[in-house]
């Protein structure tokens, strides 16, 4: 059974380089029931890696499942464990979940109160959001032709994934369209105010239609650290 899942779950996404990849596991093992990593790439040039440490190759991806009660705490030990409020070593953001199983609910809140966190009360939401995570799936190959109208739109940069269009053997095709098996998906986190501009970029760039054939969707983040621009939430929020 599905249910809505309000304000109860969040999925919270690390990026970061190997370097900290082994920190970032370790402090997710002890507090998250169910956490997942992957490799990836990163985008950035040289002035963002200056800025942000999100322009090298190699990146690591972390995504975890946790109870919103303990989102803000994992995010700010997050944010700590990766130096996230110094120069920059990577980013770190939670995602609402807007429905999940019921099973996934259960585990989630037999874990906590295993950890002792039944008590924690659910924290304050900001009612404006300042960001959204941009992602994008396209054909292996685009994502520098992805990346390079992203920016001209005002992204700083992304993450790479390699994937696999799954359901089929080979190439297919659907509405006259040939969906190619290898994939890459590209996410981007920006400022709200962006979003709207860097997608329309993206789709005219990549979209559907070109080589590329890219899906763009954008989802609400309610927590950022790692980005100046960014409102890294304060204690009291």
């Amino acid at each position: 059974m599905i249910e809505a899942a309000g304000p109860h779950l969040k999925l919270l996404v690390a990026i970061s380089d190997w370097s900290k990849a082994d920190i970032v596991v370790e402090l997710l093992r002890r507090d998250v029931l169910l956490h997942y990593q992957c490799k990836a790439e990163g985008t950035a040039n040289s002035d963002i890696l200056d800025m942000f440490g999100l322009g090298s190759t190699d990146k690591f991806v972390s995504f975890c499942m946790t109870l919103a009660t303990d989102a803000k705490r994992l995010l700010m030990e997050l944010a700590e464990a990766m130096s996230l409020k110094g120069k920059g070593k990577g980013i770190a953001f939670s995602v609402p979940i807007s429905g999940a199983g019921m099973a996934l609910h259960r585990m989630l809140e037999a874990f906590g109160k295993e950890m002792g966190d039944n008590e924690m009360e659910t924290p304050a939401v900001k009612n404006e959001l300042t960001h959204d995570l941009i992602m994008a799936v396209i054909n292996r190959g685009y994502s520098d032709d992805l990346m390079e109208a992203a920016r001209s739109a005002g992204a700083s940069g992304g993450t790479i994934i390699h994937a696999k269009h799954t359901g089929h053997d080979g190439p297919s095709r659907f509405l006259g369209i040939c969906a190619q098996a290898e994939k890459e998906i590209v996410m981007i986190l920006a400022p709200r105010k962006e979003r709207n501009e860097i997608m329309k970029a993206i789709s005219q760039r990549c979209g559907a239609k070109t080589d590329a054939q890219g899906i763009t969707i954008s989802l609400p983040v309610d927590g950022v650290y790692g980005l100046s621009e960014a409102i890294n939430q304060k204690d009291e929020a």
